[in-house]
């Protein structure tokens, strides 16, 4: 299984989006016309389109700290002087800010925003752009003595992307349901606007996306949509505990 494939099923989904709504024909909500033209039809992509998408992997070590990055971006590194695992660098960032600006490419839209602390009071930060989610984008800062030991997590650059869906949330919820034959809404079940990335000539591509979750104890499944197309992008199912943990609100 590729690295991105990888931090992406790790990554916490939590966001509350208000929705906007831009289409021609609505009945109840929803477009009638786009709900018929995706009707019977199969998601874009399947699991094994993820496998295949091309990741370069690269570690360098310079004496002061250890960078590992895919494609080109961080995804961890350890701050510790050479030879010893018990001082972290006095080269190490100092806070989280520092760490993020030197070491993301982080931008004004697309930026790490914090979240919670573990048991340890390390802290969590997910990737916001423009205010939308992104569904891969988490980092876990890790301290020893209050100063940065190292960090993890996964970081998605974006240049250029419109966040203002062209269908709404109604329509996407009716195109899923007709997909999976079943309602979207209950108990454990939550229908919400992100960006997700997806394969595209051996790349990931982020888009603007409304993603479905149904999370049990043991099994769930989640299902996106295009939030400019409303075309079917992708459904998992998955067993045997949630790929990503409890945190709705």
């Amino acid at each position: 299984m590729k690295k991105s494939f990888i931090l992406w099923m790790g990554v916490v989904l939590m966001m509350v989006i208000g929705m906007s709504s831009c289409s021609s024909e609505e009945d109840n909500g929803y477009d009638k016309d786009l709900v018929r033209k995706w009707a019977n039809t199969e998601p874009a992509f399947t699991y094994n389109d993820f496998e295949v998408v091309s990741s370069d992997l690269e570690e360098t070590t310079n004496g002061t700290w250890t960078v590992r990055k895919v494609n080109g971006v961080i995804f961890q590194i350890i701050f510790f002087s050479e030879g010893t695992d018990l001082a972290p660098s006095p080269e190490s960032p100092k806070t989280t800010e520092e760490f993020f600006n030197e070491f993301l490419p982080v931008t004004s839209d697309n930026q790490m925003v914090f979240y919670d602390r573990d048991y340890r009071n390390d802290p969590h930060y997910f990737q916001y752009y423009k205010g939308i989610p992104v569904l891969e984008g988490w980092w876990h800062i890790n301290y020893l003595n209050n100063v940065i030991a190292g960090a993890y997590g996964n970081f998605v650059p974006i240049g250029e992307l419109d966040v203002n869906p062209a269908v709404n949330l109604a329509t996407a919820k009716k195109i899923i349901e007709n997909y999976i034959n079943q309602s979207v809404d209950g108990e454990g079940k939550r229908t919400l606007l992100t960006i997700m990335s997806f394969p595209e000539n051996g790349k990931l591509k982020p888009r603007l996306a409304y993603v479905y979750l149904r999370m049990g104890n043991m099994e769930g499944e989640f299902v996106f949509v295009d939030a400019q197309t409303g075309q079917l992008l992708h459904h998992r199912q998955y067993w045997g505990g949630s790929p990503f943990p409890n945190r709705w609100d």
